[in-house]
């Protein structure tokens, strides 16, 4: 079976990309409001926070194209893609957080996690695809055979 950076990601995977790394910041976000006793998310900026997700998993669907072997080195493209447009969009243009270290080192956990937590839906998800593939390939040997 060949990596997923070899053939590249489906729409499909973007999508999901979009909806998990999505869910997964505003509850953090959420968390952390509350932990803090702040009130960080209003309409604009959960809309905001959804253009910042989409633009990543389009990044995403275009970076793995790109022929890397290594898959250390892919997760890593990756973890760029999404700093690039947090920092630029996020960061820069929406003007989320200050540029101070406190806020940085929240920012780069919170984007950090997320990251992780998708990366490890998007394992799951190609490890329940390919289980349901190797079954049909198993059903269909097993008819032939008889």
């Amino acid at each position: 079976m060949k990596k997923w950076r070899e053939r590249g990601l489906r729409p499909t995977q973007c999508l999901l990309i979009d909806c998990v790394s999505f869910t997964v910041s505003i509850v953090l976000v959420a968390l952390l409001s509350l932990l803090f006793s702040e009130e960080i998310y209003t309409a604009e900026s959960i809309l905001q926070n959804f253009v910042c997700t989409s633009l990543i998993s389009i990044l995403i669907y275009f970076t793995s194209r790109l022929p890397i072997e290594s898959e250390i080195l892919g997760a890593l493209i990756t973890l760029l893609d999404v700093a690039a447009v947090m920092l630029f969009l996020g960061m820069g243009i929406f003007r989320w957080f200050p540029w101070e270290i406190r806020s940085l080192l929240l920012f780069i956990g919170v984007f950090v996690t997320v990251f992780f937590v998708t990366y490890a839906v998007m394992l799951l998800e190609n490890k329940i695809s390919s289980d349901r593939i190797n079954q049909a390939i198993r059903e269909k040997k097993n008819v032939r055979a008889d």
